[in-house]
């Protein structure tokens, strides 16, 4: 026998230590797991929410209505060497932080490039073309088919494709930094997005 009996009071007060120092290492574990669970969901959900068209992806036809015209037109990329495809949506807070990039496609008047606007939305209001004069300047296309985009894989506004030879040479999700700024506007005038 010890010198010194222990109280049951004291083994009764170690034993609810240790269980309160077990039960805040497992309530972190389980906290640290639950993170990761949220962490790895939110990537999922990154790499599954933004899709853009793969670089040598041929374009479909997209069709819409002409906001010029009224009537029917449809995107055929076959048609011309090159284009810029921008993707927008009026109600989009990135495309309108999108909208100086692409105002810079257009500086000066050497851009030789079609652009052509695409959007879902089934018109386009005009006080929205006069907050973006840039519209006139390229075709605009309304009310394109939702699942024609996802079957193109874009799912998300904005984007912007470069487009050559009816393929996808290289795409943008999202707003534009300024270095991608920079390489759409080169694109836009009819050189190398490469040389960036």
């Amino acid at each position: 026998m010890p010198d010194h009996p222990v109280k049951a009071s004291t083994v009764y007060t170690l034993i609810l230590i240790l269980v309160c120092f077990l039960s805040c290492d497992v309530w972190l574990l389980l906290r640290l797991k639950h993170q990761e669970s949220l962490t790895a969901t939110l990537e999922y959900q990154n790499e599954t929410l933004l899709h853009a068209p793969s670089v040598g992806r041929t374009v479909p036809l997209l069709q819409g209505i002409s906001l010029a015209t009224g009537r029917p037109e449809a995107f055929k990329a076959q048609s011309a060497p090159a284009a810029m495809l921008l993707v927008f949506g009026q109600t989009c807070e990135f495309c309108e932080k999108n909208w100086p990039a692409w105002d810079k496609m257009f500086a000066g008047s050497s851009n030789t490039i079609p652009v052509y606007f695409v959007t879902t939305d089934s018109t386009v209001g005009d006080a929205y073309v006069r907050r973006h004069p840039l519209m006139k300047r390229g075709h605009v296309l309304t009310g394109v088919d939702t699942a024609a985009l996802q079957a193109f894989n874009i799912s998300s506004v904005p984007q912007s494709i470069w487009i050559k030879d009816g393929k996808v040479e290289k795409s943008w999700i999202g707003v534009l930094s300024n270095k991608d700024a920079m390489a759409l506007a080169t694109v836009a005038r009819g050189t190398d997005a490469h040389s960036n």
